[in-house]
């Protein structure tokens, strides 16, 4: 199998032809149409020689938002997953999983009866009387039983009988991307099998043994043997696991790994250049002499100019000439709206200027074109095609209303360069490809409409429009996990602009062969919209994702995380881990709590056994005796308040567990304490955060700048097989508090000298009870002590947490 038909790729494009004669255009006479050649489909190398300077210099025009300014990785791709896995569940979610914060890819897994092409899916399955006997052939054996099964589906059994028996399972196995695997047979009691793949034992797990696995080498589209040997029944999960996560989709990927687009690369594997077309940004660089199109004439990225000018500067005999003006973010119905289109809001210095940006760049560059051009001969210039590419900005907006801008857009730049007949070539958006979002459809319906002969007879024969949904790739074939920019995957941009280029050369009567590569694509996607048409599947529940998950979570991802983490983990499990005072604790409590982030990956599966749960009093359930008041010392110049403030006389013991605040007049409230805009109100009405909590009614007004809160809990002795936490809940926001200082037991514990600054995702904030801070806890008693500032807003309550401390599976 080739690169090509390793994965899915689509193609199409839809124009009217059209032989376009002379025409008369600004400032130029008119002059015969420059010669033609025929565009094959795989384009020659570039021959190294200027165009013709006898014939005029064909000028097009490309415009448009930050696609059309080039997001295509030029290299240094890297793989956007932690890992990819190949799965024939059904339950999994589609592309992707997201296990503890991260994303993994998934692929899809064939499993077959046979290895015909028609064979159908699933596995054979033999049942044996018997436990597993190393001695004995089971090829040669007489099963007691023999059925289909669901090789690959978690939530499915393995066939059985009374009594030992030894289960052996057949199928043939195929991976859409060719690479290196290691496979991974059964979960928990059915983990413990042999498998072997076209003969080889690629996997061997005895009963309360670690697993022995060999990596393998698979190609795409081809199906190997598989049999898989139970010592044990239970689930019937099969997944791959990718072992070569390399990056993919940036240009030097595609040409030099994958041989696409050869007329790229060189003889010496250097990128080449054409000396026939030039290159200049007129919306972003200042306009001097244009460099000849290569792939790093646009810098680190390649935009659609790159396939579109390779394209026309084989078809045109003359030089050529792309004028680029585009800008990121930018609208058509707003910053791009064309005057036919009338303004909505005459005060804006917004509404329009796009566009007229764009034709005073146009205007300077051929104002100047005997600097722009090298080896300009005065031979004059024809404006030979505008190109369009636009529309994440306009998301939302009806079919009509866009339709009707970018038919007054065509119109006007036509008018403003003197040429009615002007080819255009237009690309549609194209995110999510055809599972593109609504909204987006919209505006691709809008920009299929314009090259319609039916909806807009008067732009028949000099209008294309390209759809584009057939090159998206997603983000596990891509740079960089980025659908706004098309996952910065350079295949997708050099097919845009090859399609745009043929579709153009189309329109001025010319030849143009597609690709192979686009005419095998738009085929996969036929048979691949039919497949999903045939049988379409309900979502799958969260109890069925979480159980086709488990496999990965449970034979891959933990051990894996154990294996990174295995002394910190086991540090933690005997309470080593100290927090330094001054420390800020954000992320997992104190930032690096490995142990949580294990207890993560349980939950991911619907295991809630290692949760953080109550320890002691539920935080409004806690008596505190506190005292709020304004220090003398003047603010501090920056932003936090926290600072040492000279105490109201006679509290200078006031976090020690004999100080008496009933005594020294402080009040009796019970948490969270809070104050917004002067008032008694929750600090954030939509937070959802379990550690912070600050959309829940406070109970007591916050009312100066320090407060002091002073309590004893009744708590029981801590337990060696749990992790403990002090929770210091509402402060995970920006400007949800100033600095804080916890004691435990008359003991400095905590101090964090800021409040959040900046936004961190509502990360808990707190620390651990370490080993030293534990004896506090022995005699079932605790006095708790927190000083905090509250800046402009406050929202506090403290209390405590445990977890049960996960088990971890053995190592080497």
């Amino acid at each position: 199998m080739n690169a090509i038909s390793q994965r899915t790729r689509r193609y199409g494009f839809s124009f009217v032809n059209a032989f376009l004669g002379v025409w008369a255009f600004c400032g130029v006479m008119v002059l015969p149409a420059a010669a033609a050649n025929p565009v094959p489909s795989h384009l020659p190398d570039p021959t190294g020689k200027p165009g013709d300077t006898d014939k005029p210099v064909q000028v097009y025009i490309l415009a448009g938002q930050s696609n059309m300014v080039g997001f295509g990785r030029l290299a240094g791709a890297k793989c956007p997953y932690p890992g990819i896995f190949a799965s024939a569940d059904p339950s999994l979610p589609k592309g992707s999983m997201s296990v503890d914060r991260a994303t993994y890819h998934i692929i899809p897994l064939g499993i077959h009866v046979a290895a015909d092409a028609d064979a159908a899916e699933g596995a054979k399955a033999a049942v044996y009387e018997g436990a597993y006997d190393k001695n004995t052939n089971y090829a040669k054996a007489k099963p007691a039983k023999q059925e289909t099964a669901d090789l690959g589906v978690a939530e499915k059994s393995l066939p059985a009988l009374d009594g030992p028996h030894t289960v052996v399972v057949q199928a043939f196995i195929e991976v859409p991307e060719s690479g290196e695997y290691m496979i991974h047979p059964g979960l928990e009691a059915s983990a413990n099998n042999v498998a072997k793949l076209d003969g080889k034992e690629v996997y061997r797990k005895e009963v309360g043994q670690d697993a022995v696995q060999q990596t393998v080498e698979l190609e795409a589209g081809k199906r190997y043997p598989l049999e898989i040997t139970y010592f044990e029944n239970g689930s019937m999960a099969l997944f791959l696991s990718r072992e070569d996560l390399l990056g993919r989709g940036d240009l030097e990927i595609i040409t030099n790994r994958e041989g696409e687009f050869e007329w790229l690369v060189d003889e010496k594997g250097e990128w080449t250049q054409r000396q026939d077309v030039y290159f200049e940004d007129a919306r972003l660089s200042e306009v001097d002499q244009a460099d000849p199109l290569s792939p790093t004439a646009n810098g680190r990225m390649i935009g659609p100019e790159l396939g579109f000018g390779y394209v026309v500067g084989e078809y045109h005999d003359a030089p050529v000439l792309l004028i680029k003006t585009a800008q990121g973010n930018r609208s058509l119905s707003k910053d791009f709206r064309p005057p036919s289109s009338g303004r909505t809001d005459p005060d804006s210095k917004w509404e329009g200027l796009e566009y007229r940006l764009m034709i005073e760049g146009v205007r300077e560059v051929l104002e100047k074109i005997d600097e722009v051009v090298p080896n300009y001969a005065g031979q004059g210039h024809e404006m030979a095609g505008f190109v369009w590419w636009q529309g994440h900005k306009d998301k939302g907006l009806s079919t009509e209303e866009y339709e009707k801008q970018l038919v007054n857009l065509i119109h006007d730049v036509r008018k403003e360069f003197d040429t009615p007949d002007m080819p255009v070539a237009v690309a549609t958006v194209g995110f999510s490809g055809y599972d593109m979002d609504e909204s987006y459809l919209k505006i691709w319906q809008a920009q299929m409409n314009v090259a319609d002969v039916e909806k807009h007879p008067e732009l028949a024969k000099t209008v294309a429009s390209v759809d584009i949904r057939p090159f998206w790739r997603d983000a596990g074939q891509s740079p960089k996990a980025q659908g706004y920019h098309y996952n910065q995957n350079a295949e997708t941009f050099m097919l845009v602009g090859d399609s745009l280029g043929r579709a153009m050369v189309e329109l001025h009567g010319g030849k143009a062969e597609p690709l192979p590569l686009a005419e095998e694509s738009e085929a996969a996607a036929k048979a691949e919209q039919e497949k999903v048409a045939e049988t379409p599947k309900p979502a799958p529940s969260e109890e069925a994702r979480q159980t086709a998950q488990k496999p990965m979570v449970i034979n891959k991802l933990i051990p894996d995380y154990v294996e990174q983490h295995r002394e910190q983990l086991q540090r933690e499990a005997t309470w080593e881990k100290a927090d330094r005072p001054g420390k800020f604790a954000v992320g997992k409590i104190d930032g690096s709590a490995w142990q949580t982030g294990l207890a993560d990956y349980y939950r991911e599966v619907g295991t809630h056994k290692y949760d953080w749960e109550l320890h002691g009093p539920e935080r409004e359930e806690i008596e505190w005796q506190y005292f709020t008041f304004d220090p003398s010392e003047e603010p501090n110049k920056g932003r936090w308040q926290y600072r040492d403030v000279t105490l109201p006389e006679g509290m200078e013991n006031w976090f020690q567990p004999e100080f008496n605040a009933k005594k020294a007049g402080w009040k009796t409230g019970h948490a969270p304490f809070a104050i917004k805009g002067g008032k008694l109100q929750p600090m954030r009405p939509t937070c959802g955060v379990h550690t912070c909590r600050c959309n829940e009614p406070p109970q007591a007004l916050w009312e100066e700048e320090t407060l002091l809160m002073l309590t004893t809990l009744d708590v029981a002795p801590l337990d060696r097989d749990y992790r403990y936490r002090l929770v210091i809940g509402g402060r995970s926001h920006v400007d949800a508090g100033d600095g804080v200082a916890v004691y435990i037991d008359g003991q400095k514990a905590y101090e964090q000298s800021s409040g959040v600054g900046k936004r961190q995702g509502a990360l808990p904030v707190g620390f651990f009870i370490n080993k030293e801070l534990a004896k506090e806890f022995e005699d079932g008693k605790v006095t708790i002590a927190v000083k905090a500032f509250r800046g402009d807003n406050g929202y506090i309550a403290v209390w405590m947490q445990k977890m049960e401390i996960p088990p971890l599976p053995a190592g080497e």
